[in-house]
């Protein structure tokens, strides 16, 4: 099947305001952020399809054969098998090892001037363009197979989410998920099993707190910057969400039939087909909502210190100091 081409020219509204239903909510921000837990919960309304992290179904999603969130492999994935074979004719059609090498010719972290700027060059806006298509035609085709309007992608990386609200079309929508900065940095400092590398044993990155100090100030200045110009930002905090779900939920996705079970915390997942993302995703069933603080007393002094003058300007901003 031949590439759907996109036509990218319109901007995204804020969708607090909104109630009608945008072509693609794509979460962005710094990782750990509690981005699977949001997606799983818009999971569930009809209309709306949780599809993870986008940028990794072609690596290591499909090169690996890694699991989808329903507990598949990829490649045997029914869902993923349909929605592959509508664009590309077959899953064992699909360029993977070309589209992850253009993808990340365009769509890192540094790429954003490039991207949102006025200048750029003629084989940079040729690849830009090329991408586009790929992830315009990928974005009907998860609609049309899920029988869903809206597709729920939580990449966290803001050049990606901007590249896939172009693609997806008009009114898709972004929104910036933050949490403390220490929280994430304790989060990212523990060995945490990641059980879609399904035929060994492996765990999530692992990094220092300088390191995820700055990756942390360093996605959400980048995802701030999103928000000037082009597309209208939605932000806000993790925190409030896991303290109170059903409130939170409502103020920013007016309309959305939530369950109300949610207003004492609790909520019953499906199944999901999404593509990489913290292992909460392989959950299903009842889940209880509640804030991760362990963190207040298991960091370590020096650590919450160094993370804490690390990214005071923006703990400030976001209401953590």
């Amino acid at each position: 099947m031949g590439l759907r081409t996109s036509d990218p020219a319109r901007s995204p509204r804020s969708f607090v305001q909104e109630t009608a239903q945008p072509p693609l909510i794509t979460i962005g921000g710094a990782s750990r952020s509690g981005s699977t837990l949001l997606t799983l919960l818009l999971d569930g309304p009809a209309g709306y399809v949780a599809v993870g992290e986008l940028p990794y179904l072609w690596s290591p999603g499909l090169r690996d054969d890694m699991l989808c969130g329903c507990g598949v492999p990829l490649r045997s994935c029914v869902f993923w098998q349909a929605v592959l074979e509508r664009v590309y004719g077959s899953i064992a059609e699909v360029p993977a090892a070309e589209l992850d090498a253009l993808q990340a010719s365009v769509s890192k972290v540094w790429h954003e001037p490039a991207l949102v700027g006025p200048v750029r060059s003629a084989a940079f806006e040729r690849r830009t363009r090329r991408l586009l298509d790929h992830l315009s035609a990928l974005c009907a085709a998860i609609r049309e197979v899920a029988g869903a309007e809206t597709i729920v992608d939580s990449s966290k990386l803001p050049p990606y989410c901007w590249l896939l609200a172009r693609a997806a079309g008009p009114d898709s929508r972004l929104f910036h998920l933050t949490r403390d900065s220490r929280a994430v940095a304790f989060s990212q400092a523990r060995r945490k099993r990641k059980p879609d590398i399904h035929w060994t044993e492996a765990y999530m990155k692992r990094f220092s707190p300088l390191r995820s100090a700055a990756d942390w100030n360093g996605l959400n200045l980048a995802m701030e910057a999103l928000g000037v110009g082009r597309f209208e930002m939605v932000r806000a905090r993790y925190e409030d969400l896991a303290a109170d779900p059903l409130p939170w939920l409502t103020r920013y996705f007016p309309g959305v039939p939530f369950p109300d079970s949610l207003a004492e915390g609790h909520v019953a997942l499906g199944v999901s087909h999404t593509v990489s993302g913290n292992p909460l995703r392989f959950e299903s069933g009842e889940l209880t909502i509640r804030a991760d603080v362990e963190w207040r007393d298991r960091m370590r002094p020096r650590d919450r210190r160094l993370v804490t003058a690390a990214t005071a300007p923006l703990l400030l901003r976001y209401g953590y100091l």
